[in-house]
Parts: C-alpha cells; structure tokens; sequence
C-alpha cells in the first residue's frame, strides 16, 4: 500500500498518494478555486516558504484562502473532565 496524505481545501477533504502532492499540485488546486493568495498547512504549521515543503506520509495538508486561514493558536479545545472510578 503507497504512503498517502489528505489534503483540504474549500472543506473537502481528499486522501491521495503522498507521490502526488507537488507544489504544482498545490498551486494547481488553489487556482482551480481562484486563489491568488493562499496559504498551505502541514499539521497544523504554516508552510511559509515553498523550499520549505516536504511531503510528510500520513500528514493533512490544509490550502487556505487568506479569507479562510486561522490562526492554530486561536483554537481553544475544551477539556473533558472524567469521572473518578467508584470502588
């Protein structure tokens, strides 16, 4: 079985072969939604600087619109607190 990778943009999600994700491939599907602008994620970290790409096996990579992109550290998670076991 290859290696894959998920990739999100526009809220689709898409698993494909890690062989597949190019900076091309990138480029090509923020222009297919006429992006001029975007930013790509690598798990949650910005990839600033093409040269900076790597595909990552198993990793999800998030193209966003300037519109579309936040910030990881804004995410707020709720803690779920357990009960405690009774014996």
């Amino acid at each position: 079985m290859a290696d894959t990778v998920t990739l999100i943009i526009a809220g689709t999600e898409s698993t494909i072969s890690a062989e597949e994700l190019t900076i091309e491939r990138i480029i090509a599907e923020a222009h297919s939604l006429d992006y001029q602008e975007f930013s790509v994620f690598c798990n949650d970290k910005e990839i600033e600087k093409p040269d900076e790409f790597q595909v990552i096996p198993g990793a999800t990579y998030i193209i966003a619109s300037p519109a579309d992109a936040l910030d990881p550290n804004d995410i707020q998670y709720d803690e779920i607190e357990e009960d405690e076991p009774t014996t």
